[in-house]
């Protein structure tokens, strides 16, 4: 079963329970998004990816994007956080995915919002065998070019359900939108899925073709 799949399933299955003006504000967000393309704003293939230093949540220690390149490619995926049902699909795909992404000499991790003690508490419950990094204020996604604000009424429901968001220098509440970059050793993006939609995600598969990809071009 693809990623997709499973995403979908969940989809159809949160969408039957979720109430009229959550359906609006989800469709709110959606239309704001579009009109202000903020996916077309995000990091693209050809790039150079900016670098960031973040805490890695399970031990606190700091993790340059500049030193795990002097290894090799690094596959960086944003999630929102364990909250986040299609995420927590997507990341327990990643681990399957990982042993096939260090095989060709890449390094495989994700980073995420959600406050670091959230955060470990996930990682408690559920173990990745990649690294998760904690973004705060979401500047390392910002960055990237992929945060985006809020809408007044979904922000609403997510403090009442106590779903956690950052806050950027602007004082908006906001989110990053869940993307998937495939990053060369020169730093330059060789593969990207950034969409506004949060229940697609880039299929694991197709990460492990593009470091490959990378890898069969070393190898030349």
């Amino acid at each position: 079963m693809t990623l997709a799949s499973e995403l979908a399933m969940v989809a159809a299955v949160l969408a039957s329970r979720r109430g009229p003006s959550a359906r609006e504000a989800v469709a709110e967000q959606l239309v704001q998004m579009r009109d202000m393309e903020v996916a077309q704003a995000a990091l693209r293939v050809g790039e150079l990816a900016p670098d960031f230093e973040l805490p890695d949540v399970d031990s606190g220690r700091i993790v340059a994007l500049t030193a795990l390149l002097d290894r090799g490619p690094v596959v960086v995926n944003f999630v929102r956080g364990f909250w986040c049902p299609y995420c927590n699909l997507q990341m327990r795909a990643l681990a399957r995915a990982e042993p096939a992404i260090a095989a060709r000499g890449a390094t495989l991790l994700a980073i995420t919002v959600q406050p670091l003690e959230a955060a470990l508490n996930g990682l408690a419950v559920d173990p990745l065998p990649y690294r998760l990094l904690y973004d705060q204020g979401a500047r390392a996604a910002a960055l990237f070019g992929l945060t985006f604000p809020i809408v007044p009424a979904l922000a609403r429901i997510y403090e009442l359900a106590g779903i956690p968001t950052a806050v950027d220098a602007y004082a908006q509440k906001v989110l990053p939108l869940t993307a998937s970059y495939v990053i060369a050793r020169d730093g330059t993006v060789a593969y990207a899925y950034v969409d506004v939609d949060h229940t697609r995600r880039a299929e694991p598969d197709a990460l492990i073709a593009a470091v490959e990809s990378l890898a069969a071009t070393a190898r030349s």
